[in-house]
Order: structure tokens, then sequence, then C-alpha cells
């Protein structure tokens, strides 16, 4: 009895200590485990149809629930196919939060994100005035800000506070799935900006 007593608890510590594993639900109805190091479960490169460009973006969006907003807030990521110029560069990975029409957003107003760790991070937004709720901020490339996407891809994200042009802010909490999408996301987005140099 000792030693079942003992097996159970030494299972749940290792589950604690592990967090949560995510997983996937098959057509047929199946549940699988998501391998965060397989970076297929999070990104895809797709090809526009008509300009020809690749691109590569998160599989889907995140909706982020909002205690200030009516409805949710969305996330994306995205990296673009490199650029073609005489200088080989890398395209920057572009964070887009869309807070929905109506709400006005200007170049420099401030994204504040708490990490799950209690580390803090500000990112100034580089969309430029707008009144249909876009806020976007670069990261490598020219854009620099490599120690942020360092971060973003090593570290959980439990809340994101959005800054308006009148003062106020939008704030949305990541559930804990989300938190781990949105970092095996960036993760993978930074690994694939780096190799674009040796292509």
């Amino acid at each position: 009895m000792k030693k079942l007593t003992f097996l159970s608890m030494l299972l749940i510590s290792v589950s604690f200590l592990f967090g949560q594993v995510q997983t996937t639900t098959t057509q047929d109805g199946k549940t699988s485990k998501l391998n965060p190091n397989d970076c297929a479960n999070w990104i895809e490169t797709v090809e526009d149809e008509v300009s020809g460009e690749t691109y590569t973006t998160m599989l889907e969006p995140l909706f982020v629930s909002s205690d200030n907003m009516s409805n949710n807030f969305v996330i994306t990521l995205r990296l673009d196919g490199q650029v073609k110029s005489l200088i080989k560069t890398r395209s920057p990975v572009i964070l887009k939060i869309e807070l929905g029409d109506g709400i006005c957003i200007d170049t420099g107003d401030i994204i504040a994100i708490l990490f799950t760790d209690g580390t803090r991070m500000e990112l100034s937004d580089g969309n430029g005035f707008n009144c249909g709720g876009l806020s976007a901020v670069w990261f490598g490339g020219f854009s620099g800000k490599k120690k942020q996407l360092r971060f973003l891809s090593t570290k959980k994200i439990d809340i994101i506070r959005v800054w308006t042009s009148d003062n106020s802010y939008v704030e949305g909490v990541l559930t804990s799935s989300q938190e781990e999408r949105l970092m095996d996301a960036f993760n993978c987005l930074s690994k694939k900006m780096k190799t674009q140099m040796h292509q």
C-alpha cells in the first residue's frame, strides 16, 4: 500500500512539474499529444496565389477574451518570405493584435506584457495611427528587438494590455493553452527567421 501511495504521489508531482501537455483531436475523434519541438504543430508556410509570395504564420489565430471589451481580440504572428534585395536580410516576425473597429491606436502606444513567471515587457506599437484597432510590432531584421523576441520565444505570456490613443487600454488574459501556443509559435518563427540568411 505504501508503494502504491508513493507511486501515486510521484506521478502527481511529475505531472505538476511538467505542466499541461498540448493535445489535438484528429478527424476520427482521437486525442494525441503535440510535440512542442515540431514546428508543424504551430506554424505553416503558405503561398499567396495572386502575388506568388510566401509567408509563414501561426496555424490559427488566438482569440483572447477581454474583461473590458464586449468581444475577444485576436493575436496573430507572421513571418514574410525573405526580402529580395542586394543586401541579404531577414524579414521580421510580426506580432499583430486586432482589437476591433472604432478603437484608435497611435504609433508608440504601449503594449504591456506580463509573463507567467512575473517578469514584464513593454513594446511600442509601430503600425501607425488607425481607428481599426490594429496594433503591430516587428521583431528581428532591420527592426531590432532581438532580446524581446528571445523572451517571447521562451516565456509564456499571462496578460497582454494594449494602450489606446485615448489613454485607455484593452487587456486580455491568455488561457494556459494559448500561453503555450503563442510561445511555441514565436519560437518556431524565430528559428525560421534565422534560417532565411542561409538560403
